[in-house]
């Protein structure tokens, strides 16, 4: 029995390790996949020795995925074209986003708070990004479940998980509002709170750059149980699935989640969470066709970086409206 290490490019969530461990363990030759979100290696043990080829036959199964094997201590080499036309096309929207908030023709983002149309955009960039890999990756897995064991509930068990994570999100939403609201905060803990979100729209973009590594830790349990209910491969099983992702480790969403609590009511708090996972339904539901199942690494690599400089961008103008509203600085940006 033989033993590979590689380092592996394109992990940036918790549902990486358990995707790569899965299509790696469909080639016949592997004995067991161990893949490590912190250290972002892989370690594979075979049935036999390896006979040279392995990786470059494990990249053709994880390329189309976004993931790439790299030699153990291997450098991953200069950006690609396609990840500075990524942040190149994110920087763009950025500023075409900030002119039209400056001239008041549209209105995503108040200065002390989250609006609506702030959070669907947030769920339409999510979906793009670390929900693809994070919600799409567990999703997959459910599909595919659904198909070995009852392909004739597949149409009902999707529009089961769809429905149940819409209203989840809805409901759980006002009730972190409610819960805002009820303690009666002051105006300093909203402060906190829009200090949070900002700092984890920072931290997020980042990561999608890829300047920050990704975190895991006990955020790979979490996703653990989500992945437990996508085994089942029932309606229920679909339901639960939904329920659950509303507390997956995803960067925007407890963005959105921290603004709920700070919206000052249930209607308010259930609107901004609804509002975002509306965003997050159009890919998704391509994500549960598998349409989006062989997005290629290049074009996700742009994806990611598009993504990462919009989400930083709003996290530094949501981080300045908080230290406006504590006085600390004049209005910089005029969003």
């Amino acid at each position: 029995m033989g033993e590979l290490i590689f380092r592996v490019k394109g992990m940036h969530c918790a549902a990486c390790p358990a995707l790569i461990e899965e299509l790696l363990s469909q080639d016949a030759a592997v004995a067991r996949v161990n893949a490590n979100l912190r250290g972002a290696q892989v370690t594979v043990q075979l049935l036999a020795e390896p006979e040279g080829e392995e990786r470059s036959r494990w990249n053709q199964i994880l390329e189309p995925h976004g993931y790439l094997l790299l030699a153990h201590g291997g450098s991953e080499g200069r950006l690609g074209r396609e990840y500075w036309i990524g942040a190149g096309s994110g920087l763009f929207f950025l500023m075409a986003f900030a002119a039209l908030q400056a001239t008041g023709f549209v209105s995503l983002f108040s200065f002390d708070t989250l609006e609506a149309p702030g959070a669907l955009l947030l769920g339409v960039l999510a979906s793009l990004s670390s929900c693809f890999a994070l919600v799409g990756g567990v999703l997959l897995t459910f599909t595919a479940a659904v198909g070995r064991r009852n392909p004739k509930v597949l149409p009902a068990a999707l529009v089961a998980f769809h429905l149940s994570r819409l209203l989840t999100f809805l409901l759980l939403g006002g009730v972190l509002g409610g819960l805002g609201s009820a303690l009666t905060l002051d105006q300093s803990v909203f402060n906190v709170l829009f200090a949070l979100a900002a700092l984890t729209m920072i931290l997020l973009g980042l990561n999608l750059l890829g300047v920050l590594p990704s975190w895991g830790g006990k955020r790979e349990k979490t996703t653990g149980l989500s992945r437990r209910f996508a085994s089942m491969g029932t309606v229920g099983g679909g339901i639960l699935l939904g329920v659950a992702t509303f507390f997956l480790p995803c960067g925007f969403t407890q963005t959105v989640q921290f603004q709920a609590l700070a919206a000052g009511g249930f209607w308010n708090g259930g609107l901004l969470m609804g509002a975002f996972a509306l965003g997050t339904l159009p890919v998704l539901v391509l994500v549960s066709f598998a349409v989006l199942a062989g997005l290629g690494s290049r074009v996700r690599a742009g994806l990611l970086a598009g993504s990462g400089v919009v989400v930083l961008g709003l996290g530094l103008f949501q981080l300045q409206s908080v230290l406006v509203l504590l006085r600390w600085i004049k209005p910089l940006l005029a969003f």
